[in-house]
């Protein structure tokens, strides 16, 4: 597999790093989740919240700039009818 930005001067610094996955890798393969939802007519299921302006972009933004609906874990939950009993 192809690594982008790999210079390979220092070591990975954090715990996803040295697992492999990149943060490139990480955000390419939470946007190919969102393409994928609207390709297929699909709801993104993120408790993430939209970003404040002149912060990175965020799924929900993502969600917002190309029309795909998008729900939190709990309405997801409240749609299927979950019912928890503790």
């Amino acid at each position: 597999m192809q690594e982008f930005g790999d210079s390979g001067a220092e070591a990975p610094s954090t715990e996803r790093e040295e697992r492999g996955d990149s943060p490139l890798n990480y955000g390419a393969c939470r946007l190919l989740d969102v393409a994928y939802a609207q390709v297929i007519g699909g709801t993104v299921v993120t408790m993430e919240q939209p970003a404040r302006a002149g912060t990175k972009v965020k799924i929900p933004d993502v969600c917002e700039a190309i029309g795909v609906p998008r729900i939190t874990t709990y309405e997801m939950l409240r749609n299927l009818g979950v019912r928890l009993r503790f």
